[in-house]
């Protein structure tokens, strides 16, 4: 019984013993294989592949993106050219699209041609009194021709006689839209002062077609003196004012320029 006694204590002293040497070798599996140094060589590689394959997915990215943005722009410039009102015109006409306001879209820096015409026998009192008499005339003026009465109106909207105040407006307008016209150095800045003084006047009337073609030729001379965010600010402020007349002459040449401003500062996400 002894023996048996000790035996039993033999084996579990070697019990102990090889239990405390697998302690140390917790990482490694029976057969000696480092399961966790596999496992983190399996990560490493796996990580590696998968930045090497993000890289090369952004670097396509940015080569579709980059001929989008070129298409966008070649679109843009194909669109703007076709919505050009004339050469020489720097914003859009007036908001009244008939016949009394085609002659204000004629370049008003030209100067005005004078028709002498042959001398002709006077009139006989019978055609003077036929002419006096007849309500209407088959027979054009010159200054019809040259488009310099009916440039200016006579005539408000509602087709009551025009006020100084208005008929100030127009003449700012058409002196800010010559000064644009010039090359001259300090021009632009002078249009600014003029265009600003229509503005002004014309929310003095409440006249919003014309107070837009003011911020419109505000947003010219801006451009025109470098200011590319202030420009795109006053186009901005210009489909405001469509949205709130509900009229929309000239928007989308308004929408081409801003797109020809962003294209300049470089942000092709606009």
């Amino acid at each position: 019984r002894a023996r048996v006694k000790r035996i039993r204590e033999k084996a579990e002293v070697q019990g102990r013993a090889s239990g405390g040497g697998l302690e140390d070798k917790l990482c490694a599996t029976p057969f000696g294989v480092d399961v966790v140094g596999i496992t983190e060589a399996i990560a490493l590689i796996g990580a590696l592949v998968g930045g090497i394959s993000a890289r090369q997915r952004k670097r396509e990215v940015e080569i579709v993106n980059e001929k989008l943005r070129r298409v966008n722009l070649s679109l843009r410039q194909q669109a703007r050219a076709g919505t050009l009102y004339a050469p020489g015109l720097r914003y859009a006409p007036s908001a009244s699209a008939t016949a009394t306001a085609i002659p204000s879209i004629v370049d008003e820096t030209a100067a005005p041609v004078v028709v002498e015409s042959p001398l002709a026998p006077p009139p006989t009192p019978q055609e003077a009194a036929e002419t006096s008499s007849s309500p209407t005339s088959n027979t054009t003026s010159v200054e019809d021709v040259q488009g310099e009465d009916t440039a200016t109106p006579k005539t408000s909207a509602d087709g009551s006689p025009l006020s100084d105040i208005e008929r100030e407006v127009i003449y700012e307008l058409k002196l800010g839209k010559r000064l644009l016209s010039e090359d001259e150095q300090g021009s632009a800045g002078s249009a600014v002062v003029h265009f600003n003084k229509a503005l002004l006047l014309s929310r003095k009337t409440g006249d919003r077609i014309r107070e837009r073609r003011a911020v419109r030729g505000i947003a010219a001379a801006r451009r025109k003196t470098g200011d590319v965010k202030g420009a795109i600010a006053m186009l901005e402020r210009v489909l405001e004012i469509s949205k709130e007349v509900d009229e929309y002459t000239g928007d989308s040449d308004a929408y081409g320029t801003i797109a020809d401003l962003y294209t300049e500062l470089g942000d092709y996400e606009k």
